[in-house]
């Protein structure tokens, strides 16, 4: 009797080492879940942080090469202004020295007379004489009054 009243009781009342493993198991199958999740939220995290290393990568680059490509561009117009700026000045250092030799020609122009050009040409003629490449000198007057000049072939 006492054995069938235990089994009775065992029936009746369910066994506490089951009540423990249930609740253990349903714990633990709970805080597996929990930490799933939190793996699962992490590696979205670090995809994230990952795919905005890379976009700021990214946008650091073009970024550089932006800023790089305005500098290039900036030197190269200040060359190109610099060229133009020399070309200015050499054109105005020619203008300066043309107006500079008409002048010049002015003055010689007034000055020039056949008696002077004629006093030119002897000097030469003289010059010409004491010249060892000089072969052969002929004084007399040409068209102009100056003298010939044959030999020098």
């Amino acid at each position: 009797e006492l054995l069938q009243s235990q089994n009775q009781t065992y029936r009746e009342k369910p066994n506490l080492w089951e009540i423990e493993y249930k609740n253990w198991k349903t714990t633990f199958e709970n805080l597996l879940k929990i930490l799933k999740e939190e793996e699962r939220r992490r590696r979205i995290e670090k995809e994230k942080k990952k795919d905005a290393d890379i976009t700021t990568d990214k946008v650091t680059k073009k970024i550089k090469k932006a800023i790089e490509n305005k500098l290039e561009q900036e030197q190269e117009a200040l060359a190109y202004q610099f060229r133009l700026d020399k070309e200015k000045s050499e054109a105005e250092r020619k203008r300066i020295a043309a107006e500079g030799e008409a002048a010049a020609n002015k003055i010689v122009n007034s000055s020039l007379t056949p008696a002077l050009l004629k006093m030119r040409g002897i000097e030469a003629t003289l010059d010409l004489s004491k010249s060892q490449n000089t072969k052969v000198i002929v004084i007399g007057s040409g068209e102009d009054g100056l003298p010939l000049i044959l030999g020098n072939n």
